[in-house]
């Protein structure tokens, strides 16, 4: 089972990957590129993934998460 820390860093890279995808896309390129929009979705899945799995404990000390 993989630990809180490497789920969290698995949260931080989707999030650079995604920051990165946007970076200078404006909205109406966004809603035309398909491709694109799969790719942000995948990484969406990815933090979603990682913070449903977070153990109870780091849940509890931080439930913004």
């Amino acid at each position: 089972m993989r630990r809180d820390d490497a789920r969290l860093l698995d949260i931080l890279v989707a999030c650079d990957e995604v920051t990165a995808f946007l970076t200078g896309v404006s909205c109406e390129e966004f809603l035309a590129d398909r491709r694109l929009q799969c790719a942000v979705w995948f990484q969406m899945e990815v933090i979603g993934e990682a913070a449903r799995v977070m153990s109870r404990q780091l849940r509890k000390a931080h439930p913004e998460i």
